[in-house]
This record gives C-alpha cells, sequence and structure tokens, in this order.
C-alpha cells in the first residue's frame, strides 16, 4: 500500500484496527501513517484506500441517468404534448364560424357549435372564451371597463386596479376575468348564459374535482354570486351554496383569522372577507338560511380602515354596507328563530322586544347619512335602512308555532298595535315608491337582492293589510258594528292600495327586462321571468284573501293585470267551488287551473324569498 495515498486528507478514513473496535481513529501527531490509538497500543496501523473500495465504474455511473435528468426529460415530454393539445383545440376554434351581434357587439357562437364543444371544461389556460372566439380581447376590455365604472361602485368588496386590464386578467385571474366580463352582457342573454355554464364548469373543475383554492376563485365567485339573478335557473337555485363556497374558500385560505400575524393582508384579500360577510348574513338573511360567516371586530377595524384611508373610489361604500349586515347579524343572534321558516318557529316575540333595534337602526342611519355615500350606492343604502326597518318589525308578528292564529284585539292595545301597523306599510310604500323610481341602467347594475326586496315588500305590504284588515273584523261581535266594520275595511283596502302596487311593479320590471326576455325568449323560465309571474298570481289570490278575512267583496272583480287579462270575472257561485285550503296552516291554495301559490300566501306566511332562487 502506498502510505502517500494513505495521508492524503481527502482520501483518508479510520484504520482497519479502529474499524473493527468501532473506535475514533485520530492521526498521529508525529506522522500521518499511524494513528494515536495503533501508536499507543502498539499495533499495526494499515489504512484502505477509498477509490479502490468505493468508487464504481465510470460505466456503471454512465448508464443510468440521474433523477433530476429524468424530471427534465419527463417535463419536456409533457410540454410537447400540451403544445399540441393546444394547437389541435386552436385550429378546432378556428374552423368554427361566429354571428356577431350588432346590438351588443359581441360575437357568439352558433347554436349548432355549442353541441360540438367538449362536455368537460378544459383547465384553464389551455383554451379560454378568447381562444374560442366568444368574445374579442377589444370587447373583453370595454366590458371590464363598464364593470369597473358601473359595477364595482354597488359592490365595493372585488376592485380591479389600473394595471388589471382583460390580458393581465385573462392571464393572472382567468376565473375572475370570466366572471367579470359575464356579468354586463346582460344585453346579451344567450352569450351570457354561454360563459355562465362556462363558468360553473370551471368552478367545478378547479374548486371541486382539482380542489384548488386560490384569490382569484374566491373573487370570481363573489361576482358571479352578487350578480347571480344573470344565471340562475329555475328550479336549480344555487345561490345559498354559492355563499358558503364563499364562505368554504376564505376560511380555507386563512383570510379570517390569518390577517393578525401573517404576511396576507393585502387590501384584495380584506376586500374579500368583507365581501363574504355581506354576502353571508344578507343571502342567510333574505333566504331564511343559518349565517354562514360570523361577525368580528376585525371586519369592523377593516372597514373603518377602508373608509378612512380608501385606495380605491368605491372604498367609502364598503364600512356603511358591513354596519348594517352587522346590525342584521346581532339581531338573528338576538332573535334565531326570527327568519326560519314558520313551521321551525317556537315562541312569538314581544312588540316591545323590537324597539331597542329600531333604535339603534336608526342611530346607524344617522351615522351613515352623516358621513354620506356615494352617489351610486345612495338608493341602495335607503332602500337597505328601509328593508332592516320592515323586516325588524316584521318578527313581532311572526307566529312561532305552526298553528292557526287568532288575531284577539285587547282593549287599550289596539291603537298602538294599528299605529305600528300603518306604520309599517308607510316604510313598505317608501321602499317600493324608491324602488319604482330607480332608473334602468341603476337596476340592471344593482346586485341581486333589488329583485328579492320587490317581492319581499309587495309580500309584507299584504300581509300588514291583512293585520289590520282583521284587527277590524274581530273589534266587536255585535250586529250593529258589522256595517262600521266592513266601512273601515273598505278604506284600509283604499288606503293601502295594493293592487295599484303590484301593477306598477310589475309594468316597472316590464320596461326594464322587458327587452331581454324578449331577446332570451323567456316564458316564465328565467328568474325574472319567474318573478313576474310570481306577482300575476298574488294578484289573482288578492280577491280571495280579502274576502275570506271580511266575508265581502271590497275590491274589484273585474281587474286587468298589465297583459289586459281579466284578473277574476267569476260569480260568487264559481267562487264557491273553489279549494281554498287551510291558509293558516299553509296548506296547497288551488284556484281553478292555476298552479299552488302556497310559497308565495302574503297573508298567514311569512316571506320566504328562497322561492325565487332555491
Amino acid at each position: 500500500m502506498d502510505p502517500s495515498s494513505a495521508a492524503s486528507p481527502l482520501k483518508r478514513r479510520a484504520c482497519v484496527a479502529c474499524t473493527t473496535a468501532k473506535a475514533k481513529c485520530s492521526p498521529h501527531h508525529t506522522s500521518h501513517t499511524i494513528c494515536e490509538r495503533c501508536h499507543r497500543l502498539g499495533k499495526q496501523c494499515v489504512f484502505l484506500d477509498l477509490p479502490e473500495r468505493r468508487r464504481r465504474p465510470q460505466s456503471a455511473r454512465v448508464a443510468f441517468p440521474t433523477g433530476r435528468v429524468s424530471q427534465v426529460k419527463a417535463l419536456e415530454d409533457k410540454l410537447d404534448a400540451l403544445s399540441a393539445e393546444i394547437a389541435a383545440l386552436k385550429q378546432q376554434n378556428n374552423g368554427s364560424g361566429s354571428v356577431f351581434t350588432p346590438q351588443s357587439g359581441v360575437s357568439i357562437t352558433p347554436e349548432s357549435n355549442l353541441d360540438s364543444s367538449p362536455r368537460h371544461p378544459p383547465d384553464h389556460g389551455r383554451s379560454d372564451i378568447i381562444d374560442r372566439s366568444w368574445i374579442t380581447m377589444s370587447e373583453a376590455e370595454h366590458l371590464i371597463a363598464i364593470f369597473k365604472a358601473n359595477f364595482i361602485p354597488r359592490f365595493p368588496f372585488v376592485t380591479l386596479s389600473p394595471n388589471e386590464t382583460a390580458s393581465y386578467l385573462r392571464k393572472h385571474s382567468p376565473f375572475l376575468f370570466l366572471c367579470v366580463v359575464a356579468v354586463p352582457l346582460y344585453t346579451n342573454p344567450p352569450l351570457q348564459h354561454k360563459i355562465g355554464e362556462e363558468i360553473r364548469r370551471q368552478l367545478s373543475l378547479r374548486l371541486l374535482f382539482n380542489a384548488e383554492r386560490s384569490m382569484d376563485l374566491l373573487r370570481g365567485l363573489l361576482v358571479h354570486s352578487a350578480w347571480y339573478q344573470y344565471f340562475a335557473h329555475q328550479g336549480h337555485g344555487q345561490l345559498f351554496m354559492l355563499s358558503q363556497l364563499c364562505v368554504t374558500l376564505a376560511y380555507d385560505l386563512g383570510l379570517p383569522e390569518g390577517y393578525l400575524e401573517k404576511a396576507r393582508s393585502d387590501d384584495n384579500g380584506k376586500r374579500a372577507v368583507l365581501g363574504v360577510f355581506w354576502l353571508s348574513v344578507t343571502t342567510s338573511r333574505i333566504l331564511q338560511k343559518p349565517v354562514g360567516m360570523k361577525h368580528t371586530r376585525s371586519l369592523d377595524d377593516w372597514s373603518l380602515g377602508f373608509a378612512v384611508g380608501p385606495e380605491d373610489a368605491s372604498d367609502t361604500a364598503i364600512q356603511p354596507m358591513i354596519m348594517l349586515q352587522a346590525f342584521a347579524f346581532r339581531f338573528i343572534e338576538a332573535f334565531p328563530n326570527s327568519f326560519l321558516k314558520e313551521e321551525e318557529q317556537q315562541s312569538e316575540v314581544p312588540l316591545h322586544a323590537t324597539y331597542p333595534f329600531l333604535l339603534e337602526l336608526e342611530n346607524i342611519k344617522d351615522k351613515i347619512r352623516k358621513d354620506g355615500v356615494s352617489s351610486e350606492i345612495v338608493n341602495y343604502i335607503e332602500l337597505e335602512i328601509l328593508h332592516l326597518e320592515i323586516w325588524v318589525s316584521q318578527v313581532a308578528f311572526v307566529p312561532q308555532q305552526k298553528q292557526q292564529i287568532t288575531f284577539t284585539v285587547v282593549p287599550g292595545a289596539v291603537p298602538d298595535e294599528t299605529q305600528f301597523l300603518w306604520q309599517k306599510i308607510r316604510k313598505i310604500q317608501e321602499s317600493l315608491e324608491r324602488l319604482l323610481q330607480m332608473p334602468a341602467d341603476e337596476m340592471y347594475c344593482m346586485p341581486l337582492l333589488l329583485q328579492l326586496w320587490l317581492c319581499g315588500s309587495l309580500t309584507w305590504l299584504g300581509r300588514a293589510l291583512g293585520r289590520l284588515l282583521r284587527a277590524i273584523m274581530a273589534n266587536g261581535t255585535a250586529a250593529p258594528d258589522e256595517a262600521w266594520k266592513i266601512s273601515e275595511a273598505q278604506r284600509v283596502v283604499d288606503e293601502v292600495r295594493y293592487l295599484t302596487s303590484a301593477d306598477a311593479i310589475s309594468q316597472k320590471f316590464e320596461a326594464t327586462y322587458g327587452s331581454l326576455l324578449k331577446n332570451n325568449e323567456v316564458d316564465g323560465s328565467s328568474e325574472l321571468g319567474r318573478l313576474l309571474h310570481h306577482i300575476r298570481m298574488i294578484k289573482r289570490s288578492y280577491y280571495f284573501h280579502v274576502q275570506r278575512i271580511t266575508g265581502k267583496s271590497l275590491v274589484e272583480r273585474n281587474v286587468l293585470d298589465e297583459t289586459g287579462q281579466e284578473v277574476w270575472g267569476g260569480g260568487d257561485s264559481e267562487l264557491s267551488a273553489m279549494n281554498f285550503g287551510d291558509l293558516g296552516g299553509g296548506e296547497d291554495f288551488d284556484v281553478g287551473m292555476w298552479t299552488s301559490i302556497n310559497d308565495f300566501l302574503f297573508f298567514d306566511d311569512g316571506f320566504r324569498g328562497e322561492q325565487l332562487y332555491e
């Protein structure tokens, strides 16, 4: 053995004796050819040559490539396969024609080509609506500009910076890009519904199949849910499910609880969490479902931060919107059964129990008006305040058990309760008047709550009217009082003008959305068409409800609806043959050939807004 090689520090290892004894082997200070232990014990110190013992032949190393080379080669193969697939998709899309609609300025793929499209959604980044020639990049830029100018001020929880152009969103936030360009397409319902189907496919693929969690999905889902009225399908309502998906995404991303300690406190994330809270409480309140996201102090701090130092012009609208929903959340916590369906309620809320909340809402209203709000959302804020006032007062009149409620008038309590009912009717009429005066362009850009407010106000107005009529008819039993009762009931009917309000709402919706419904060839199948249908059904049932309460015909029978058809032209014999069912218990109520309107009984049942979208 060559001693020089054993002394080499690069090849030096423990000697054979130390290795066998599993002892420490240190070179002797006088020579590198012997270790301290062998010198002390007088043993022969032998070192093995590491290259002869460990090194493998050069041919063996060349024959087997390393793992990194294998990974690079595999990635190159996948890239080649993806490039070939993209080229094939582009060739297929270029071969399909497009039809340009002058009215909307957006290209639409013919229906014949829709059936030949893939049944399963492609992964984002491969082939989007631009590659498929559904719209062009210039049209996408125009739609995003419309969204920034008209829609963001009314839903300030998803904003777009000047740098977030169509090309930027398409590359970095493809799902948000898809949702944003779809909302302003209300003038082109076929294309809007087509993109809506693509949104659902992308959502199911990325969120459920790929288990993806990203700000792109959360922000896009908030936009899609806020204007869900343009994408809903009758019998397949998903509004509450979408709101719950937003809550799940926010928590999976760690947004609600992660801002205090993690470096994720960007403004877009804060806006998204505030938007999820707004959507969760609002949807739960309107659809009478449990609230998905709780109110915390952090939400108030973030909304205050946007009010004090707004980054975007729409940020000033965040605080008043969150303040109102935080109030609604506290009210729901105080009366957890107040927004549930009647068969789930347990006890009636005393009338005086709502007064502290009405006082708190009055203070919030004064603060909002003092601070001021932007002109784009002033109508929204005023309508929301009115709606909350009506909603709070509504709780005192919701029966908490499923039973026939007899409205018994207690001496001395009638003026207070009657006055409360009249105040409620005035609030409802004021909210309806504000809605009727709203310009059509503003109605297009409002979130979906506008339609729910209309039906809710109309339903609550009928219910308050029914309570007043019952109070009048229950006041005394002597025969001489019958004429007075009928006279007072007729005065109430004339003062409330329920059919006039229903006609005005129908005409407003026909004037605003009529052209869209005709373009889409909708006859009661869309949510807007279904809304008009429900209003007609309420009008048709109005006469029978008043007849049932008073026993007299206090409204004109031959009342024409907005289509010029008679609401009811039959006589008393035909009326007696109708099957009314049990209104108090919520049984089905069939009127001749008409379908059941159990979901819209407005005297004994509370307003169930989920029937619009669920």
